[in-house]
């Protein structure tokens, strides 16, 4: 999953959470003091602080996405989403199916994911992207700030994502959930 934990040149096994021990350890508040993070394979990791340019397009985007998708999706911002039973991520957007669950998204909720990459790509694209496709996320996006590119992820498998594809902000995409729909992120941007 990442850098190994050693001690005194001894590898350590950190103690895993599972989703049941994690919704226990944060209705009890013991969870307060970690304010955002994420749970990958049972292992509780620290989110990155949002730059500007993340902070500003994140609620730009939203906004889009609310007034266009007309009620056929839920837009959620950082809600949390358990992929299975020891990953629960907080995507930047989801694009979740009525009826909304008041609990958690489960992966047949989700329509569409979006990450906005600021300092956080190479995360976005590579373990992310891997975990959406393990979960058979349909679709994910990652808006990457610095490139003013939308890398397209679609045909979830148990090795990644089977087509990728890389657009300009200004051409425009389209969701597989909702065809009709063409986000421009250079004018969502502006």
């Amino acid at each position: 999953m990442g850098a190994e934990l050693t001690y005194n040149g001894q590898a350590l096994e950190p103690a895993r959470f599972d989703r049941a021990s994690l919704l226990a350890a944060w209705k009890t508040g013991a969870l307060d003091a970690l304010e955002r993070f994420e749970m990958i394979e049972g292992v509780l990791v620290a989110m990155s602080p949002s730059r500007n340019a993340h902070a500003l397009l994140l609620p730009k985007l939203a906004s889009h996405l609310i007034t266009s998708v007309n009620q056929r999706f839920a837009v959620a911002v950082d809600a949390s989403i358990f992929l299975d039973e020891q990953t629960k991520l907080a995507p930047d957007i989801s694009l979740l199916t009525p009826p909304v669950n008041t609990d958690y998204a489960s992966t047949e909720d989700i329509a569409l994911i979006i990450e906005i990459a600021d300092a956080t790509l190479d995360k976005d694209l590579r373990m992310k992207a891997a975990l959406y496709a393990k979960a058979g996320i349909e679709e994910y996006w990652v808006v990457d700030i610095a490139g003013r590119l939308l890398h397209i992820h679609r045909q979830p498998g148990a090795s990644g994502y089977g087509d990728i594809q890389k657009c300009v902000w200004s051409n425009g995409a389209s969701p597989l959930c909702a065809p009709d729909l063409i986000i421009n992120l250079e004018k969502v941007s502006a």
